[in-house]
């Protein structure tokens, strides 16, 4: 899938930001977001939160 990346860069603040959101399906047919972040694109930070297929359903 497409992943949203957005780069922040100020020079005169001497300032870089880094982030990344994608959704993907996993292993098993669940779904994972995906998120990655850091202050420059080498040091970062991820976290992924899976769901079920059928989150959106209900019983």
């Amino acid at each position: 899938m497409t992943a949203i990346i957005l780069k922040r860069v100020d020079e005169a603040r001497n300032m870089a930001r880094f982030y990344e959101l994608d959704v993907q399906l996993g292993l098993f047919g669940d779904i994972s977001v995906i998120r990655h972040w850091s202050l420059s694109e080498r040091m970062a930070s991820l976290k992924s939160i899976g769901f079920p297929r059928d989150f959106t359903q209900t019983s």
